[in-house]
Parts: C-alpha cells; sequence; structure tokens
C-alpha cells in the first residue's frame, strides 16, 4: 500500500525534529475560540521553559521566537484547510437544476 503524503514528506534534520516534538507538546496547552484553535500563549512557553522540558541549546528568546513563528505557520495552515471545506460544502455538486416542485 502506498502513502503519497508519506512519501513526498520533507527530511527533517535532528534540530528541526526536536522543534517540532516541543511545538506538539506546546501544543497541547492549546485553547479555543468556539471558532477554532487560539495561538499558543506566552505563558505557556516561559512556563514550558521555567520547567527546564526542552531539549533544545537555543536561549529563551530564540526558542520563543521559533515556536510563535511554527504556530503562525500552522494556524495558517489550520485556517486554510478550514476555508477550503467551507467552500466544498457550499459549492454545488452538480450544474444540475433542482427538480421543480408542484
Amino acid at each position: 500500500m502506498s502513502f503519497p503524503a508519506l512519501e513526498a514528506r520533507p527530511e527533517l534534520t535532528e534540530y528541526q525534529s526536536l522543534y517540532l516534538s516541543e511545538f506538539f507538546a506546546l501544543s497541547a496547552s492549546r485553547t479555543s475560540n468556539g471558532f477554532g484553535a487560539n495561538p499558543i500563549q506566552y505563558v505557556e512557553i516561559v512556563a514550558y521553559l521555567a520547567l527546564g522540558m526542552t531539549n533544545l541549546p537555543d536561549t529563551a528568546s530564540e526558542f520563543t521566537e521559533a515556536i510563535r513563528k511554527i504556530d503562525n505557520m500552522y494556524l495558517k495552515v489550520k485556517a486554510d484547510k478550514e476555508k477550503k471545506k467551507s467552500n466544498e460544502k457550499s459549492t454545488p455538486k452538480s450544474s444540475k437544476p433542482a427538480p421543480k416542485r408542484r
């Protein structure tokens, strides 16, 4: 069985892989507002750093900036997917007119 999405995924360096793991750990603390996911809060990133949870050698400001950038990209992709999904639901499936009722 072939999985095109898995075959097309980019190869990550060990460093990028660590950041992705850190992002997923922080993403679990994400809240939502009824319309979708909120960004990861700074307080969550600070708490994560204060607990010594990260395995990355970066400074706190570098780590925070990187996580925020990854989070912004994640939220944009998620919003784009939701918008596309919403557009597909509102687009008629057929060009045939609806039957007339008598």
